[in-house]
């Protein structure tokens, strides 16, 4: 019996010494995998550790692509972690709005899933996104209209739960996807910011001004702007759920610059439809800024779509100081 236990004893040290050896052959890929991941941690999974300063991340994810999935993919992994109880939605004229400015003023916590190029569909669902996966109950919503986006396309792609769990975050292809883009990021920074800076001068943002009224005057006159009845069941459908829920939702037209709004009653179709859904918003508690002395000064704008920060800052301050 002696010579056997030796013999099975010695078989199962061969037998762990294999298992051993594959073992550590498999786990150190994956232990490298969950480092790199760890020093890169695009969406802040393990909290923010700095390596990659969290001011480069954020830009990435502002960064223009072909459609707003990055910062789609950010925001709703951000829900998870945040307990606010007010909401912002909209478009890239909603996402300049100082959040600690406003939760002064309203004594609540704001989040801002505002993405760039939504259209009233993308909003809608972006809405009930939100209030299906918050953790508390909403009291505000804030959204940013747009005429010029006034579509039931939706561009609010879903997404893989990519940070539901530890396996699943190191694993996924998505962000395997934003580190090696930060990684080209980081290489070109200085590069980038000199394109940037060279792209972004005095020349080139007056081209850039003129031709997104050059695209507009175009889109008005070949097309004319027609509201599709979705739309109005679309705001309503929002409407109708703040309603049943006790929620205060306010809806702002933040100001364009002049020369659009020129060209919108350029069109008698066009201006009738634009006075038909500012008449529709009419029905609910809704700021029109697209108006007034609003819309007068160049130096208020980065382009005719889009006021500078204080813009917003005066908005926010008229809609909730007022009351």
């Amino acid at each position: 019996y002696a010579a056997i236990f030796r013999r099975v004893v010695y078989i199962f040290s061969i037998l762990m010494k294999k298992f051993l050896v594959k073992t550590t052959l498999v786990s150190i890929p994956f232990l490298l995998m969950v480092l790199i991941v760890w020093i890169f941690d695009p969406l802040n999974y393990f909290g923010q550790n700095n390596i990659i300063p969290q001011e480069r991340k954020d830009n990435f994810f502002l960064m223009p692509g072909k459609d707003m999935t990055k910062l789609g993919i950010q925001k709703k992994c951000s829900i998870s972690k945040t307990t606010f109880n007010a909401l912002l939605i909209g478009d890239s004229r909603v996402m300049p709005i100082d959040t600690s400015m406003i939760n002064t003023i309203t004594d609540a916590e704001w989040f801002n899933f505002s993405l760039a190029g939504c259209y009233t569909r993308s909003a809608v669902k972006s809405f009930f996104w939100a209030i299906k996966n918050v953790n508390r109950e909403v009291d505000f919503v804030y959204w940013g209209h747009n005429f010029w986006g006034v579509n039931d396309i939706d561009r609010f792609s879903d997404i893989e739960d990519v940070n539901a769990s530890v396996l699943k975050y190191i694993t996924s292809k998505r962000i395997w996807g934003f580190i090696k883009d930060l990684c080209v990021l980081e290489l070109d920074s200085n590069e980038a910011m000199s394109t940037y800076e060279e792209e972004n001068g005095e020349a080139k943002q007056i081209e850039y001004w003129e031709s997104i009224v050059f695209r507009k005057q175009q889109q008005v006159t070949t097309e004319h702007i027609r509201v599709q009845p979705i739309i109005y069941e679309l705001i309503d459908s929002v409407a109708n759920y703040c309603e049943r829920h006790d929620i205060r939702l306010i809806h702002v037209y933040p100001p364009e610059y002049k020369d659009l709004l020129a060209i919108i009653q350029s069109d008698s179709i066009t201006n009738a439809e634009y006075q038909k859904y500012l008449n529709h918003l009419s029905q609910y508690e809704f700021y029109n800024f697209n108006q007034g002395h609003w819309i007068e000064s160049p130096e208020d704008f980065r382009d005719p779509m889009h006021p500078k920060e204080h813009v917003y800052n005066n908005i926010v301050d008229s809609i909730f100081n007022s009351r």
